[in-house]
């Protein structure tokens, strides 16, 4: 059984990726407003392609 001290550090963790990921999508949504390529995008921001390419699709709409 997990501990208290243990439930709250894999929680912190958690929200810590969550709010790491949000941030490469906000930094991958400015470069596709400065017309980076998905490459350039992949490797700055660490995110996948399929994650670039629907970021380019929801600014586009």
């Amino acid at each position: 059984m997990q501990t208290l001290a243990e439930i709250f550090a894999e929680l912190k963790e958690e929200g810590m990726e969550k709010g790491k990921k949000e941030t490469e999508k906000n930094i991958a949504k400015k470069l596709i407003q400065k017309d980076y390529s998905d490459e350039q995008i992949m490797e700055i921001t660490e995110l996948e392609l399929d994650e670039v390419v629907k970021l380019r699709k929801l600014l586009q709409m």
